[in-house]
């Protein structure tokens, strides 16, 4: 059976109440923004990456990457702590051609550089601007091209 966002939110509500040292989710982007939106501030979270996309800087970069955060919290290596940004993909203007995130709110994550993901963000050159790059490059490559074979 699957899970929906309605689902995730009342765990994490359950969870929150427990005091827990650590609650760990597995998802992507959206799931994240589920988390966020409920959970207790300053309550440490780490997101095992398992969605199509992670903007978030909430997450390890790969569930192995997650493993190694959480092994290194049980042996009681000091980690340092930080508030990383949810952010998700906007989807309307993925579908008009552009990357763009939209910011959702803040989680306490573990600062590890070795393991975590970085928040990623789109690009702010339009499109008419990146044709022209694009134009440009090919300029470039075709001369190139052209004077190595005289």
């Amino acid at each position: 059976q699957f899970t929906t966002a309605k689902d995730t939110k009342e765990l994490v509500l359950a969870l929150s109440q427990l005091s827990l040292d650590l609650i760990l989710f597995v998802g992507g982007d959206g799931t994240a923004r589920d988390v966020s939106s409920v959970i207790v501030d300053k309550q440490l979270v780490l997101g095992v990456p398992a969605g199509v996309k992670i903007h978030s800087g909430v997450s390890a970069f790969s569930p192995e990457a997650a493993g190694k955060i959480v092994l290194d919290l049980l042996k009681g290596k000091v980690l340092s702590v930080k508030d990383a940004d949810v952010v998700d993909l906007d989807e309307d203007a993925f579908r008009a051609g552009k990357v763009k995130t939209k910011y959702h709110g803040e989680m306490c994550v573990p600062s590890s550089i070795n393991y975590m993901q970085v928040v990623k963000s789109g690009s702010a050159i339009t499109l008419d601007q990146q044709e022209a790059l694009d134009l440009v490059d090919t300029v470039i490559n075709d001369y190139s091209y052209y004077t190595q074979q005289l």
